[in-house]
């Protein structure tokens, strides 16, 4: 992502007052800083998802899932859930001229993600998407990291 986070929340807050931005990373983020513990990451994903579930049934809106997004069977559990929830469902595309280049986005990342794993990420990488694909999508074998600071934001807001 080109903003930082914090830029998106003071955003989201001039322009939604019940707006949320949710991230798994969040979950890693301490007083000390970022401490990512790949053991942790199902646990971290679990929680973030009862996050978004209790920000749709509080009924805020816009609600942003902040993640990395790769593939569609990642954003499931969240459309699942907005859909259940009467949410609206938006996806959005960085637009930066640099949003595949591995040596750009090695730079840009603010946790150290080497640009050899943000390679591997981006052939992970699925285009086109949209709310069927999500839908219709299956979780693969276990196996490997989901991480990288370039993200897919999934915006769901409430239809009201």
């Amino acid at each position: 992502m080109r903003r930082p986070k914090h830029n998106i929340e003071e955003t989201l807050n001039e322009f939604y007052k019940d707006g949320l931005v949710l991230s798994t990373d969040d979950y890693f983020s301490q007083d000390n800083g970022y401490l990512y513990d790949p053991s942790l990451l199902g646990k971290a994903h679990h929680w973030n998802q009862i996050r978004a579930k209790e920000a749709m049934y509080k009924c805020c809106s816009p609600v942003i899932i902040d993640n990395t997004n790769l593939q569609a069977w990642e954003m499931k559990p969240y459309v699942k859930l907005a859909m259940e929830t009467g949410y609206s469902i938006h996806f959005h595309e960085p637009h930066t001229s640099w949003k595949f280049d591995p040596m750009e986005l090695e730079k840009r990342n603010k946790h150290g993600v080497p640009r050899k794993k943000i390679g591997q990420m981006l052939e992970r990488f699925e285009l086109p998407m949209s709310l069927d694909i999500v839908m219709n999508s299956q979780e693969p074998p276990r196996g490997g990291s989901q991480w990288m600071r370039q993200r897919r934001l999934a915006t769901i807001h409430q239809i009201r």
